[in-house]
């Protein structure tokens, strides 16, 4: 999952990836600022209402450049 923190607490983001967000839940306190660009590998984890991610592992990408991921993608599919 690819996308902008736009707010974090003690123990969760909520990740922006341009289509929607979601709130990514972790044992520690995510070492993150909001406005970053980062890339999470979450676990879904199944509940009575819907699912619960759990972040894993974040990924910093300052200097990602997004648009040109998005255009090389297009290309090659």
């Amino acid at each position: 999952m690819t996308g902008t923190v736009i707010d974090s607490s003690a123990n969760s983001i909520v990740l922006d990836d341009g289509s929607g967000k979601i709130e990514i839940y972790f044992e520690d306190q995510p070492k993150v600022k909001n406005g970053q660009m980062v890339r999470i590998i979450t676990r879904l984890l199944p509940m009575i209402d819907g699912f619960e991610c759990k972040g894993e592992v974040i990924q910093n990408l300052e200097g990602f450049n997004l648009e040109l991921y998005k255009k090389v993608k297009e290309i090659t599919r």
